[in-house]
This record gives structure tokens, sequence and C-alpha cells, in this order.
């Protein structure tokens, strides 16, 4: 690999007005390569996708990450199989918050 064929950080994670960072905290999306203590960058600006991972709030309670399948009159959201079991929502409760579009991890 040479450096010249690497995106720059800046190009990676230039910040928007509609994006932001925050850190995991929890295991339910160990499947899908998001670790606890690994950061995500969210991007507001929404095109759903069912391949996408969301930040997602319940209830107006803390922001949490996940899969979201979108159904008639609820949202379904899902992650790690092993750790997290999949529930559906009244419409009403779910706010999406915006879609992960990058994710950084620290290696000590």
């Amino acid at each position: 690999i040479y450096p010249t064929s690497l995106p720059s950080v800046e190009t990676k994670f230039r910040s928007t007005p509609h994006s932001f960072a925050c850190k995991v905290n929890g295991n339910s999306m160990e499947e899908f390569g998001i670790f606890n203590g690994d950061t995500v960058i969210v991007n507001r600006d929404i095109t759903f996708s069912s391949k996408s991972i969301y930040a997602i709030q319940i209830d107006n309670t803390e922001v949490t990450l996940k899969k979201i399948n979108i159904l008639n009159s609820e949202i379904e959201i899902f992650g790690d199989s092993k750790n997290f079991h999949t529930k559906k929502y009244k419409k009403d409760r779910i706010k999406i918050i915006g879609k992960m579009v990058s994710l950084i991890r620290s290696y000590k």
C-alpha cells in the first residue's frame, strides 16, 4: 500500500454541519464490527438503507446505534444477535438521529 492511495485523515473524517462523533458504550453491535470504546461519526443527512446503521433515540432517552427496518406503523431495531434481541416500536417512539458513516478505533 502506498500512502498516496489512501484518503487523508482530513478528507475521511471532515466535519460537516450535519455530522457529529459519539463514543460507543456497550456490546450490542459487535457482530457488525462496532465495539465498546469505538468512536463513530454520524451524519444527520439521512438516506434510508436497510444495510446501514443508525443512531436512534427511543422514547427521548439516550442515543443508541442499531440497524433498523421501517415497517408500516412500526420501526424494527436490531443489533448483535448474541447481545441484543430484535424489538419493534411504534414509529412515534423512535427518533432517527442520523446514519453512521465512519468508525474510529484506537489501539493501545
